[in-house]
This record gives structure tokens, sequence and C-alpha cells, in this order.
């Protein structure tokens, strides 16, 4: 073709084949490629790259902003708390108290373990292991008859009792006990929950003027430090000193800690508070 140069090889210049291939009677059987499509193949080239060097970013984004979606739809503050419109009418329908109620099951429920070898407690829904007592959560029905006496504070803070003495059977016994808070046969308190669970806080409010070395009373812990079961004043303070004194007093120290790690057990599970 007239006005096409060769170099001194006989091969087209890249100038000159664009030419020629762009010429309407001229067919490319080549496998050559023309400027324009060199320069496509690297832009595609780069694209591919930077999509792979970019893919785990992307991915690490993704999977943040999923987190994030999750965790603002799930209530993770135990007293400060915003729900959708559909879940406050279902907290609505159990009352006042809906939030709280719906922390607990429709059926008792194994959600940890307390070894009494080595005084530690684990999330697990079977507890079979030398020394295990299982953390277990009572129905939804039952902590409404809780709610007669005990607010929802009182409540978590005394569940390890009842878990402990009777697994939340109201008919639970022993040879010296029965009913829902192992009550003394002596004391002839009925084995139902609701007549367990009003003796129980008539005694506890008692309780907090247990007499302590025949000076203190277990109230005193509000402000001073346990040290018979080395807890800090305040809660833990008094309700060691309760909980040893529902088992047998000073012979009970290790029992008042493992219904304080038991405790915080349950605070931790329900509502994510150490």
């Amino acid at each position: 073709m007239k006005g096409i140069k060769r170099g001194f090889n006989g091969a087209l210049s890249q100038r000159n084949f664009d030419k020629l291939v762009t010429d309407k009677y001229t067919i490319n059987l080549s496998d050559r490629k023309t400027t324009d499509q060199i320069q496509k193949q690297r832009r595609s080239r780069k694209v591919n790259r930077l999509t792979t060097k970019s893919k785990p970013i992307m991915l690490t984004i993704a999977i943040t902003i999923l987190i994030w979606a999750v965790m603002n739809l799930i209530p993770v503050e135990a007293h400060n708390v915003t729900v959708s419109e559909k879940n406050k009418a279902n907290y609505d329908v159990m009352g006042e108290y809906g939030y709280y109620l719906s922390h607990f099951p429709t059926e008792k429920t194994v959600i940890g373990c307390y070894n009494d070898r080595d005084k530690t407690t684990r999330e697990a829904s079977k507890c079979t292991r030398w020394g295990d007592h299982n953390i277990t959560l009572p129905p939804r029905s039952q902590i409404k008859i809780w709610l007669k006496y005990f607010n929802p504070f009182e409540i978590t803070n005394r569940l390890a009792i009842v878990n402990f003495e009777s697994n939340f059977d109201e008919n639970a016994s022993n040879p010296y006990a029965k009913g829902y808070v192992q009550t003394l046969r002596k004391w002839n308190i009925p084995k139902d929950i609701d007549s367990q669970l009003q003796w129980l806080a008539k005694r506890q409010k008692s309780q907090g003027k247990v007499q302590v070395w025949k000076s203190k009373r277990c109230g005193y812990y509000w402000k001073n430090h346990n040290f018979t079961d080395w807890y800090e004043a305040w809660e833990y303070g008094v309700l060691s000193c309760i909980y040893r004194y529902h088992y047998h007093a000073y012979k009970g120290m290790w029992y008042a800690k493992r219904w304080v790690t038991t405790t915080k057990f349950y605070k931790e599970y329900m509502f994510w508070l150490k």
C-alpha cells in the first residue's frame, strides 16, 4: 500500500500499523494490537492490580460496617437501652419490667458452670467436670414472682442463692431443708415459690442487722470492708455476709465466695457488666 513505510527490517512501525489497520480496505489477520488496544489492556491490568490490592481493605471495611450495624441493633447497656419500636411493643407486653424479663428464657436453661476445685466460672450448656455445679437461668414466669419482693438489681444479686439451693425447683429437698430456697424443715415454710421468696425477703431484711462477732451486723459492711469474707465495702461486702449466714455463719466463708463469684457471672452473662 502506498504511503506505508517499513523499518530497516521490513517491520511496520506502530504508527504505520495503526494507520494501516484503520484503512477500510485492510483486514487485520495478525495477532498484533493497535495502540488503542494496547492502552486498553494496560488500563485493565492497572484496574485488576488495584482491585486485588484493595480487596482486603474493602473486606475489612465491609466487616466493620456489618459489626457496627449489628451492635447498634442489640441493646448493650443494662440501664440505658434504645430499642426499635417493634421491640418496645414486645417489652410493653411484659409490663414495667419488660426489658429485665426479656433476659430470661421461657424455660429453665443452664448457661454456665461453677467449679468447686478451681473456684472459677465458665460459660457452658453442660457441667460434667469433677467439682462442677450448674449455673442456671430460671424461667421468666418465676422472675415475675420474684418481682413481687425484689427489684431487678436485688434479684440479680440473689439468683445464685436459689441456683445452688434448689436449681430453681420448688420441690427440691434434703434431710434438713426443703423448697425453692431450701428453708429448714423446722420452720415449716411452704414449698411454693411465692411463700419461699416472701420468707427470703423478710429474712434477708433482718439479716442486714445480723450480729457479727457480737458487735457488728451485715449492714455494717455497706461502708466498711468485709475482712471476714475478703470483699470490699458496699454491695459484695454485705451480700457475702448474708450469703454466709444463709449457710452456716462463720463456717461458710467458702459458700459466700462461691455465691459472689457466680453473681458476677450472672451480671456479665446477662448485662455485660463486671
